[in-house]
């Protein structure tokens, strides 16, 4: 019967209706879900490249101490060879060559002497200027090499610290690459949820749709055949007042204002 599919369409709208709702609210979490996860992402990435940029500083940073290193190598081999070619040079004790010498200088300068005699104590004095020199540059030399020692193994220090530092970064990048590939995956993930949800959306309210063109068709129907059997009832309740009021006539009893209208109705409307 038309009733039973209406009240079956009614139900139908009513059940697609309810999918709608819940396909809605399942699509608005899922939007929820996908607005925090693309705000992770966007954190991870921009922690990304600060560590990037701090990997980029602490290389340029290894790069300079590696540098530096190679050159104070190069100048401490320099500055032994020299200090070794030196020391094979040096003669006697440097305290006593100094104080052999201002000894000599006193003599030249308060004792008489010839000029043969005098001449050989320059010619020793020079010498011993010479020598005392030599102890000069020898500890100036080893100054230098302690000095660049210290500073060699300083350098070394601080490149470990940034090699340390280094790793520490490369480590975390690793670890903020895989996070960054777990969220792309999981927003890819998400977009393609939302994208079958909208499907079933679109696909749902065809269908609510079609339902309520259906039911809007057969409400027609009933309306036309309930209009149908009014005017069917109306005039069979017309026809038995006419009857009725001919058979009153026929006897001369008097007729109401119905049944006049009702007998003499169809004139007037014509």
């Amino acid at each position: 019967m038309i009733e039973e599919e209406l009240i079956h369409l009614r139900e139908q709208r009513k059940g697609f209706v309810e999918e709608l709702k819940r396909l809605m609210e399942k699509k608005k979490r899922i939007l929820e879900e996908l607005a925090s996860v693309k705000e992770k992402l966007e954190k991870e990435r921009t922690d990304y490249k600060l560590l990037k940029k701090r990997a980029s500083e602490l290389l340029e940073r290894k790069r300079g101490i590696v540098e530096k290193i190679k050159e104070m190598k190069s100048d401490l081999r320099d500055t032994k060879k020299a200090l070794k070619e030196i020391e094979r040079s040096l003669s006697g004790d440097e305290e006593k060559i100094q104080l052999q010498l201002e000894k000599l200088e006193w003599d030249l300068q308060t004792k008489p002497m010839t000029k043969r005699s005098e001449e050989k104590l320059l010619e020793k004095m020079r010498q011993m200027a010479y020598d005392l020199a030599h102890w000069k540059k020898a500890y100036s030399l080893r100054v230098k090499v302690d000095r660049l020692s210290k500073r060699l193994d300083d350098n070394i220090s601080k490149l470990y610290e940034v090699k340390a530092e280094l790793d520490e970064v490369y480590t975390e990048l690793d670890s903020r690459r895989e996070r960054i590939n777990e969220l792309q995956a999981a927003k890819k993930q998400l977009i393609e949820e939302i994208r079958g949800i909208e499907e079933d959306i679109s696909e749902i309210e065809k269908r609510l749709y079609e339902t309520i063109a259906s039911i809007k068709a057969i409400q027609l129907k009933l309306k036309e055949r309930y209009e149908k059997e009014r005017i069917e009832k109306l005039k069979s309740i017309r026809e038995e007042m006419k009857r009725k009021a001919k058979d009153k006539l026929s006897k001369g009893e008097p007729l109401s204002w119905e049944e006049i209208q009702a007998l003499y109705g169809d004139v007037e409307d014509r």
